[in-house]
């Protein structure tokens, strides 16, 4: 679940108001240092609208993305 458990942040009070039971499970484990990153899938950022070329963004993301230990990247080429 990628929700910042974080004051004033929109997306965090709607899923609190949604689920309050789910949400009161996360933030503990939130506060308890139980949540980690295991994995990030990224589109294909830039590539569309914005007339980036694929060969040129995936790299940078891979470098950028790849240092992060023990994490699995997912990257999603344009279609």
């Amino acid at each position: 679940m990628g929700i910042r458990v974080q004051h004033g942040d929109l997306l965090a009070a709607q899923f609190k108001a949604a689920h309050p039971d789910m949400f009161a499970a996360y933030a503990a484990a939130a506060r308890a240092g139980e949540l980690r990153l295991r994995s990030i899938a990224v589109p294909p950022l830039g590539c569309g609208l914005g007339g980036l070329d694929w060969a040129d963004v995936e790299p940078m993301v891979r470098r950028g993305l790849g240092a992060l230990p023990g994490v699995e990247v997912l990257l999603y080429p344009p279609v």
